[in-house]
């Protein structure tokens, strides 16, 4: 999968989250939402970074740095299939 495609489906996933947060919840729900939108925000960005530098091998600084797993055993994301 490329880094592009990661962009768009963690854009996919804020976009989902974000109706989410909007719905009504509980005092709990609304705060592990929360919690979730600053986690897929963060990934977002790393992988805006990595894409910017042209990231291309698991042993780039960046890839090491930020992400720390290995691609081959990323689970693709069931909107991107």
């Amino acid at each position: 999968m490329k880094y592009e495609s990661v962009c768009m489906c963690l854009l996919t996933q804020l976009d989902e989250l974000r109706e989410l947060v909007r719905s009504p919840l509980s005092k709990i729900g609304r705060q592990i939402l929360s919690a979730l939108i600053v986690i897929e925000v963060h990934a977002r960005d790393v992988v805006t970074n990595m894409v910017d530098q042209e990231v291309s091998n698991v042993n780039d600084f960046e890839w090491i740095s930020q992400l720390r797993s290995v691609h081959s055993r990323l689970k693709p994301c069931p909107h991107c299939r």
